[in-house]
């Protein structure tokens, strides 16, 4: 069965929660508490683009951002991000017309993301990238591939690179 947005409820049943748990335990073995991070978006709470694609309609919203997890799901990629660990890469799958009208409408909540080749599937695809906003460096240190406040690094991490 496909919504009016033409994804299709494909995908095991709770899968949407795997993508949830597959980042926890990733973030886990780095030494980071996906709970202490900051997100902006959850299973309830749809990130403001999928929010504005479904023009407003909060039910529709949330049921295509768990049609776009259960698909994450299936996929063998931790889809963790740069600039906001906690929060699920759906910008990889953004587009940059969409990202431009996203943002001038306010519904982007990641306007840093590029767009670059990669390979997906053996085949070259322009996927959102995540990179860190520049940052003061007082407040953040970028640890594993992340950009992290320093009170949320690992302790191992503060005790060795950060003055007491």
């Amino acid at each position: 069965m496909a919504n009016d947005d033409g994804f299709r409820e494909i995908g095991k049943p709770g899968g949407e929660f795997k993508v949830f748990e597959n980042l926890r335990k990733s973030l886990a073995e780095k030494g980071v508490n996906y709970d202490n991070l900051p997100k902006l978006s959850s299973i309830d709470n749809p990130p403001a683009c999928f929010l504005y694609r479904a023009q407003g309609d909060h039910q529709r919203a949330v049921d295509n951002y768990v049609a776009w997890l259960r698909l994450a799901a299936e996929g063998s990629d931790i889809l963790y991000r740069m600039d906001m660990p906690a929060e699920v890469n759906y910008c990889r799958d953004c587009t940059a017309a969409f990202k431009k009208e996203a943002c001038a409408a306010g519904a982007c909540g990641f306007p840093a993301v590029v767009f670059e080749s990669a390979q997906v599937l053996g085949e070259k695809d322009i996927v959102g990238v995540s990179r860190g906003v520049p940052v003061d460096p007082s407040t953040y240190y970028v640890y594993e591939d992340m950009l992290l406040e320093k009170p949320d690094l690992p302790p191992f991490i503060l005790e060795h690179c950060f003055e007491s």
